[in-house]
């Protein structure tokens, strides 16, 4: 057995996960998320830790170390630590959350303000000035998986921080751009990195800090995205107004940065017990396992021993100081080429309807104003359909949240049935013609993407387990990002070929029904097929 292989560590979870609070199983998935140190001590021992963060009833853990003497020695020593949950910090990270998610929603909405000014500034097509949009939106979203390992690896707060830092530096640049190509660099990809750096590390924080009221928490942490709709509209045409897009665009870099401060308050739940199990002796070459049973979620350092016959020199000589970068290095390759989440097939159905729904949904948002334009409507009550459309949002989230948080709530249910939801009023939305019946049906697609967006985080949790979260995250950003990357543009484009907006939102309004069948099919077949693997007799 090699040295690499002898520092490995095999886990397996043997029990089901369930669903807090609904008591339907869920994920059989853990999170390995293993890193190798080396210690030079005079025992000369070298050990190797996983540290797990897992919610099941029960986790065995199997073991299997060699050892290069011939004597009985401790396969294992195993440090289990509950970490705090539910309680008075997480109070305080969620209401940090929540300011960060109200600048993210006030930004967000900017653009479509922007989209007609841009336009008209540029003399450009609405197609080629939609890649602007596109990019802020798509850019972060398929960094989402590095953005994942930078979480695993670097935690919330910094990657919120940095977030903040770089995404501000967006905005900035953008005030000074003399063309649309500078635009696409400064607003669409230095802008929309830290844009999504700052959103997905505040949705996973509070997903960390809260079990039993981990919907509620989530919920109302996003609502303030919500919020930041319903002023973004009004504070960005005033600003617009009084200082041209050029002075809004730097008067929104300074609000951006307020979220370095909110970010700080991002640290992980900190230990509250802790203790540590010693595993018998065994002889060479043998396995022993331990069954831990937990009620919260637990942090488990395992660590193994490997006796070594050689001298300190010796061992320095054979392990260059240079051998931990190249482990960390070989591991960070390896977390950012993980496809095994897509194995369970309920998160591949979640990322395909997610794809369809974030077509459906950018497009709205952002091409909403400039419709209500082409029917004469004037410029000024275009700002009011988005505060309206974020209010009623806003509303979709609280309601969301308290639906989602009830224990005979199915979650991924509701999720495929948000989507369904908001796909039937985009293809309805021809009707509409007049301020006030664009204002109806803006709210209802706002109603829809709020109960979905509201329970997304918290949906992909259920499926595949509080420790793998950050990683499913980061895969959904991804396929959020592909749909924003070409619902905006191509949105903008067949109206430049046709001069009808309703050709777009109906296209784009059936591909989200498509996505929400998908997710609730895939959901009703999974379920069945469970219930009938639990109520077979066991084979004798």
């Amino acid at each position: 057995m090699s040295e690499e292989e002898n520092q490995d560590i095999q886990l397996k979870s043997i029990s089901p996960k369930y669903r807090e609070g609904a008591g339907e199983a869920s994920s059989d998935h853990l999170l390995l998320n293993s890193h190798h140190e080396r210690h030079d001590d005079s025992n000369n021992k070298l050990s190797s830790a996983s540290t797990i963060a897992n919610n099941s009833p029960t986790t065995k853990i199997t073991t299997v170390t060699e050892n290069s003497s011939s004597k009985a020695t401790p396969l294992a020593s195993i440090k289990e630590v509950e970490v705090e949950v539910d309680g008075c910090y997480g109070i305080l990270v969620a209401i940090a959350s929540f300011l960060s998610c109200y600048v993210v929603g006030l930004v967000f909405i900017a653009f479509s303000i922007l989209y007609p000014e841009l336009v008209i500034y540029f003399e450009a097509k609405k197609g080629t000035i939609g890649w602007i949009g596109s990019l802020y939106l798509a850019t972060g979203n398929l960094c989402g998986i590095m953005l994942g390992v930078g979480i695993q690896y670097f935690g919330c707060r910094v990657v919120a921080i940095a977030g903040a830092f770089v995404w501000s530096l967006g905005f900035f640049l953008s005030s000074f751009a003399n063309n649309v190509v500078t635009l696409y660099f400064s607003y669409g990809i230095v802008g929309g990195v830290g844009f999504n750096m700052v959103t997905i590390s505040s949705f996973v924080i509070v997903q960390k800090h809260f079990k039993k009221y981990r919907s509620l928490a989530a919920g109302l942490a996003a609502a303030g995205i919500s919020l930041g709709t319903i002023t973004s509209g009004p504070l960005t045409g005033f600003l617009i107004g009084y200082y041209g897009w050029r002075g809004a665009l730097t008067i929104l870099s300074g609000l951006t940065l307020n979220c370095c401060v909110f970010g700080s308050f991002y640290r992980y739940p900190r230990a509250i017990k802790s203790k540590v199990i010693t595993i018998g002796e065994e002889p060479n070459n043998k396995i022993k396992t331990v069954s831990l049973k937990t009620s919260a979620p637990t942090s488990l350092t395992i660590t193994t021993e490997k006796n070594n016959s050689t001298t300190p020199k010796q061992q320095q000589q054979q392990q260059p100081q240079n051998k931990q970068l190249s482990l960390m290095t070989k591991k960070l390759c390896k977390d950012l080429s993980d496809l095994s989440l897509f194995k369970n097939k309920q998160f591949t159905a979640a990322c395909i309807a997610t794809l369809l729904f974030n077509l459906g949904t950018s497009m709205f948002y952002q091409h909403t104003p400039s419709r209500a334009l082409t029917y004469g409507i004037a410029k000024q009550p275009t700002y009011l359909i988005q505060s309206v459309v974020g209010f009623v949002t806003l509303t979709a989230r609280i309601v969301g949240a308290v639906v989602g948080n009830c224990k005979c709530t199915d979650r991924i249910l509701q999720y495929g049935l948000s989507i369904l939801l908001g796909g039937l009023c985009l293809v309805f939305t021809s009707p509409a013609t007049t301020f006030l019946s664009i204002c109806v049906i803006a709210s209802c697609c706002g109603f829809a993407a709020g109960l979905t967006m509201t329970i997304q985080t918290t949906v992909m949790t259920d499926i595949v387990g509080v420790a793998l979260i950050h990683r499913a995250q980061a895969f959904i950003l991804v396929f959020m990002g592909l749909g924003a990357l070409i619902s905006v543009p191509l949105a903008g484009s067949i109206y430049d070929l046709t001069k009808d907006y309703n050709i777009p939102f109906f296209l784009f309004g059936s591909f989200q029904i498509f996505g929400g069948l998908i997710m609730v099919v895939a959901h009703i077949v999974i379920k069945i097929a469970s219930k009938r693997i639990l109520e077979a007799p066991p084979k004798v």
